[in-house]
């Protein structure tokens, strides 16, 4: 596992800072929080960080231009400057899905995202998997965790391998992100496979050292958010 620092700038920073006090407020103020309390809550400084937030009406609006998030700067940078291989791109939010297709254009993406995703870009996942596995052309994967999480084998091909997994977000789920990390594994392989998470506030820290270390995401937000280790007001 590695994790890249990429703070927040400008407007993206300013939202961030204002719904990180409201969150923290929130955590403290609600007897006996369940776990899909807490990840809800966090949801929206999670779309701030990859530089938008979603309105009352389900629209998403731009923060500031996707390429200049500090993350998508940094793995596309990657993508250009230090990686050799395949790689695997997952997101979480359709917004995020469908802006990486555009960013990583020049490597002929493929997808696998949900249905409506698909539908709306008219493309098939079996045609998608096939060429992302079997394409030198096609470098990257974009996939949407929970749709990718089960039953698609990426690992492209022995002379032309997908060795790298980037969690441009993740929804927070063990059980997604563990079956996500396995897309790219075979028993053909030689070579260690790479995950890189991207790291915005000191609260997306520990959540991504949680996901890594398979412990409880909720419970690990809310530590962070009361200042302590342990809250017996918590409910799994």
């Amino acid at each position: 596992y590695f994790t890249r620092d990429t703070p927040l700038v400008g407007e993206q920073y300013s939202h961030y800072k204002t719904m990180a006090e409201e969150f923290v407020t929130y955590i403290n103020n609600v007897p006996g929080i369940t776990a899909s309390q807490v990840i809800s809550q966090y949801e929206k400084l999670s779309q701030i960080s990859s530089g938008f937030v979603i309105d009352d009406t389900g629209d998403a609006h731009a923060l500031l231009p996707f390429d200049r998030v500090p993350k998508i700067a940094d793995a596309l940078w990657l993508l250009e400057n230090e990686i050799d291989c395949k790689v695997i791109m997952v997101a979480h939010h359709a917004y995020v899905v469908e802006q990486l297709m555009v960013a990583t254009k020049k490597h002929s993406p493929a997808l696998i995202g949900g249905g409506a995703t698909m539908k709306k870009l008219n493309l098939d996942v079996e045609t998608e998997k096939h060429r992302f596995n079997n394409d030198p052309d096609c470098r990257v994967m974009v996939a949407q965790g929970q749709a990718v999480k089960y039953g698609h084998t990426l690992v492209g091909t022995k002379f032309d391998p997908c060795e790298v997994t980037m969690f441009i977000e993740n929804n927070y789920s063990l059980d997604t992100r563990e079956q996500t990390e396995q897309r790219n594994i075979s028993q053909q392989q030689d070579r260690p496979m790479v995950v890189i998470d991207f790291v915005s506030s000191s609260i997306e820290a520990r959540i991504i050292k949680a996901l890594q270390r398979k412990e409880s995401v909720a419970r690990a937000i809310l530590s962070y958010a009361t200042g302590s280790d342990e809250s017996t007001t918590f409910t799994d």
